[in-house]
């Protein structure tokens, strides 16, 4: 079994973070602790360090271990404000799927996201309404989300809070 654990201390204007593995065996009684990351300052290019670490170990587990845990420690100033923030991340997901849209949809796909109603993009695209409406139904199959609303939201996270962040 392979346990990953991460932690991240707040002080008033830096938060480092750490990534160890601790690796477990039920049938041998032995443990095991390796750091694999550490980084005084929480920024941009330490995340992006982090997570390609995770990949590596990801793809080293993958052939040796039988399970796989993840856990994330974290020590905050507010804890009930953590917890909030993070329940109504996490209640905001959407499943989305990565099929690929065709470039018609993304061009109705386009449209929508500037507010234009069906019969606006119609008239723009110069196709009847009926065609427009097939293409919106199709956008939501093919990306899983359930009304146009979900659809924007995943729109905006995936393309507007990584380039913020």
């Amino acid at each position: 079994m392979v346990f990953l654990f991460g932690e991240s201390f707040a002080s008033v204007s830096v938060m480092s973070t750490k990534l160890c593995v601790q690796i477990l065996s039920e049938r041998a009684e032995t443990c095991a602790e390796l750091k694999f990351f550490e980084a005084e300052k929480w920024t941009a290019e330490s995340e992006k360090q982090l997570i390609i670490k995770i990949q590596d170990l990801l793809s080293v587990a993958r052939h040796c271990g039988d399970s796989f845990e993840v856990k994330i420690n974290m020590e905050v100033r507010d804890v009930d404000e953590a917890v909030f923030l993070l329940k109504k991340k996490l209640n905001n997901h959407c499943e989305i799927k990565n099929q690929k849209l065709s470039l018609r949809e993304i061009e109705v796909l386009g449209l929508i996201m500037q507010g234009f109603t069906n019969n606006e993009i119609a008239e723009k695209l110069f196709v009847c309404y009926e065609t427009v409406k097939s293409h919106r139904k199709n956008i939501l199959l093919k990306t899983g989300a359930k009304n146009t609303a979900a659809l924007i939201n995943h729109y905006h996270q995936t393309f507007f809070e990584k380039e913020a962040g």
